[in-house]
């Protein structure tokens, strides 16, 4: 379906049936689709670096530490609170990937 659109779009193109309007608006219609995905990526990213970056190293000070949990230890990724294993924390990753994970405790 999609490559007879496009087939359809590029055949009106070359023949010249468009206007400019309707060249402005593929043109347009593009460059917002692709600045969404650059904000897409960009808050992905983002969200990465404030978890890794920001975050572990400030679980891990001595007043959060303390409060929330004393064996804590500010590495990536980690295992969250508290000791679990490989099983309990990875419930919804199949079987085959469950059985090499090593346990976090």
């Amino acid at each position: 379906m999609m490559f007879g659109w496009f087939g359809e779009v590029i055949r009106d193109s070359e023949a010249g049936r468009y206007n400019k309007q309707v060249d402005a608006s593929f043109r347009w219609s593009m460059s917002w689709f692709i600045f969404s995905e650059v904000m897409f990526f960009a808050a992905f990213f983002g969200a990465l670096f404030y978890t890794r970056v920001l975050s572990v190293p400030w679980l891990s000070e001595a007043d959060t530490m303390e409060q929330l949990w004393p064996t804590f230890k500010a590495a990536w990724p980690t295992a969250g609170p508290g000791c679990r294993t490989a099983s309990s924390s990875l419930r919804w990753v199949p079987g085959v990937f469950r059985r090499s994970t090593p346990c976090c405790c």
